[in-house]
């Protein structure tokens, strides 16, 4: 789940949650009276847990872009490239306008006619430039990034991101390894009358060398409280995730999802970089009772069927 390791999975049916319907319903808000509701997983959602969980990750690692050539700059202008241009798809364009050269420096980029993974995107991305270095070390930054209005999908699969992700990224000049760490504390995934509510999230990736060929690691703990779950469940990278070439998925790796009384979900990444393990522990005697192997795709229709009754 390396960037865009699982975008596909993502955007094709998006994991994303839906807008909260209830009228009370704030970012980082739960409805009234479940407010300390955690999730029991059984065998009849453990794959469920993990599609979402494996689709957080992956949304953090690619909703956050980087701001198109020349935008930069050191004077505030509106820059506007195709959307191929930054690895999108679609004929449409992606506009930038601010520039992100000294803290507190803004930038509003926004996109018009994009597609990822044959998805539509639109809406807008406020970035906001909280610090950057240089030495003879290397250099890196930290840029905030705030939704508004972004989507994911259309008609019934239409996916709303609502909230703020903080991204810090650092290059090693000695190492050629850039590592990036994405945290947040109000992120909000939405669609329909579903909902993901992310109140706590740091994900840290790493890559040496070029990008296409490049070893990768992930590795991410986040907590979160999902509708479809009915309630909060606790995720926990307790093996890095490990694979080659950032549009590759992870050959190795293990994700554990832990709901009440210790029940809980593990994801194990598998070496062909086709399938997962999905295993389960009802009743939190640490011993799992039963698992599946599923490819990512089947994972992927887990967000699909999601709210139908059909995830399983």
């Amino acid at each position: 789940m390396h960037r865009s390791t699982l975008a596909a999975l993502i955007l094709a049916g998006p994991l994303l949650t839906s807008a909260c319907n209830h009228e009370t319903h704030t970012l980082g808000q739960h409805p009234p009276g479940d407010e300390a509701a955690t999730a029991t997983i059984t065998a009849a959602n453990a794959g469920l847990a993990s599609a979402e969980t494996a689709n957080i990750i992956d949304t953090v690692g690619v909703v956050a872009v980087e701001p198109p050539l020349g935008a930069t700059s050191a004077a505030s202008a509106s820059v506007t490239v195709p959307c191929a241009t930054l690895g999108y798809g679609g004929s449409g364009t992606v506009t930038a306008t601010g520039t992100l050269q000294n803290p507190g420096d803004k930038m509003e980029i926004s996109f018009n006619g994009c597609t990822l993974a044959g998805a539509p995107i639109a809406g807008t991305v406020e970035a906001t430039l909280e610090s950057r270095f240089q030495n003879d070390d290397g250099e890196g930054y930290a840029t905030n990034y705030r939704y508004q209005n972004f989507t994911i999908g259309a008609a019934s699969s239409l996916s709303t991101i609502s909230g703020a992700i903080l991204i810090e990224g650092r290059y090693d000049y000695q190492t050629e390894t850039m590592t990036t760490t994405r945290s947040s504390n109000s992120l909000q995934l939405t669609r329909g009358d579903m909902s993901i509510d992310v109140s706590k999230l740091e994900c840290i990736d790493s890559y040496t060398g070029l990008w296409d060929d490049a070893p990768f690691t992930m590795e991410c703990d986040l907590t979160y409280h999902s509708s479809a779950m009915g309630g909060t469940v606790v995720a926990t990278t307790i093996e890095p995730f490990r694979g080659v070439g950032g549009e590759s998925r992870p050959t190795s790796g293990k994700q554990l999802i832990t709901g009440a009384n210790n029940s809980k979900t593990m994801f194990i990444a598998q070496e062909d970089g086709q399938h997962v393990l999905v295993k389960w522990d009802e009743d939190g005697d640490d011993s799992y009772e039963g698992q599946v192997q599923r490819t990512w795709e089947e994972l992927k229709q887990d967000i699909l069927d999601w709210g139908t009754g059909k995830q399983g």
